[in-house]
């Protein structure tokens, strides 16, 4: 089956199972008793899309440009490489180290995606939970209702290993306690889940896509108060991981990402949110939706064939064009978002969603309800293929 055919529309049925051990946590939704199983549809544009928190840059540092572009295309090429999509299966297609690196975004994209379906959690709420550390801990977390929840993913293709990633996550789970208490202030998270994806390989197609949402119980705790601004600092430092590739962000300028940066770190000090923008502020889109009047989603776009995966995998750029028929993908956000943030209407912001999620109008395209649109994009103007292909030969002369 040509690629084309099976990249469109293409959508893969995922089971989750969420476990009698989630029972007591404060924001399982209502709905059958526990242990249940439900399900949901994901799209390869929707995976891509929710599986970026990997590039999530710490709360330590604030990412240049150049710094996330490189993030993103080395996920882009393990994502085109090590993935074979069919109109309803998503599988991978790698037996060596970069399994790991597969197992981590499937991980990632479908337990997020069930975490948000089963809990009362909105996607841009969720964040890398980076410390200050190298300790064992969970990858992430989110804040809602004045308190905080910690989520650690998993990725396998072994049935078998479902079980021992669960002490896994125990592991984790009880490190992040300890972190927390011993952190200055001590904190204490409201709830710890994890959630574990198994999912099909080429050669074993018949491994069930499934999320096991498990809460695995460690000593008793009381969850102590955040600070109040924290659920919106969660939010900033998911829209701010975009604005860093999304909008500009070149040295000399307040960009839209630095300025997220700045903000973020005056509300863990203690200060109110700003009530208007400072005037420097540049919140310009890189570029508008290609092929799309008064698109409402600026951003920018990366060609999966000028990634060091692509070039050592085709011998040249017109192979890399037949194959993956679809090799441009344009990320951008919605207006209204950044609107709402350089207006500092922060009460509005908390409560976005964008309605035109379905992105049912849109080939290849995928609108997240954070406002964030991922849209696979065929070949583009003759002088942009000229480019690429220069860049491709660049890339294949070094690594190919």
């Amino acid at each position: 089956m040509p690629l084309s055919a099976r990249v469109k529309n293409a959508k893969q049925k995922v089971q989750v199972d969420t476990e009698s051990t989630c029972q007591a946590h404060p924001l399982l939704k209502q709905g059958c008793a526990l242990p249940r199983s439900t399900s949901f549809e994901i799209s390869p544009q929707e995976l891509f899309g929710i599986a970026t928190l990997r590039t999530q840059s710490p709360e330590t540092g604030n990412y240049t440009f150049g710094d996330c572009e490189k993030g993103w295309r080395y996920m882009l090429g393990t994502y085109i490489k090590y993935l074979d999509v069919q109109s309803n299966l998503i599988s991978a297609k790698v037996v060596d180290e970069q399994l790991r690196d597969v197992s981590e975004l499937i991980g990632i994209a479908y337990g997020i995606k069930a975490l948000t379906i089963e809990f009362d959690v909105e996607l841009n709420r969720i964040t890398r939970f980076s410390p200050k550390t190298k300790k064992k801990r969970v990858d992430f977390e989110f804040t809602k209702d004045n308190n905080r929840y910690f989520h650690e993913t998993k990725g396998t293709i072994h049935q078998g290993r479902v079980n021992t990633l669960r002490q896994e996550i125990l592991k984790q789970k009880l490190s992040t306690k300890s972190l927390l208490t011993s952190a200055v202030p001590p904190a204490v998270g409201a709830g710890y889940t994890g959630s574990i994806t198994t999912y099909p390989h080429v050669k074993k197609a018949t491994t069930p896509s499934q999320v096991f949402l498990i809460d695995p119980p460690p000593e008793p705790t009381v969850a102590l108060p955040v600070l109040p601004n924290e659920e919106l600092i969660s939010v900033l430092r998911y829209y701010q991981n975009f604005y860093a590739v999304t909008h500009r962000n070149v040295v000399g300028e307040l960009s839209l990402s630095q300025w997220l940066f700045d903000v973020i770190g005056e509300l863990k000090a203690g200060s109110r949110p700003p009530t208007q923008p400072p005037p420097a502020l540049v919140s310009v889109g890189r570029q508008s939706e290609p092929g799309r009047e008064n698109s409402p989603y600026k951003g920018t776009t990366f060609d999966t064939r000028t990634t060091r995966q692509a070039v050592k995998r085709f011998r040249s750029f017109e192979d890399a064009t037949i194959e993956l028929i679809t090799p441009v993908y344009f990320v951008g956000v919605s207006d209204e978002v950044t609107s709402l943030i350089r207006n500092c209407l922060w009460t509005k912001l908390l409560a976005f969603r964008d309605i035109s999620q379905s992105g049912a109008e849109r080939d290849n395209g995928a609108v997240l309800p954070s406002g964030v649109l991922i849209h696979f994009l065929g070949a583009q103007t003759e002088g942009y293929e000229i480019s690429q292909r220069t860049f491709f030969d660049t890339l294949k002369k070094r690594f190919g």
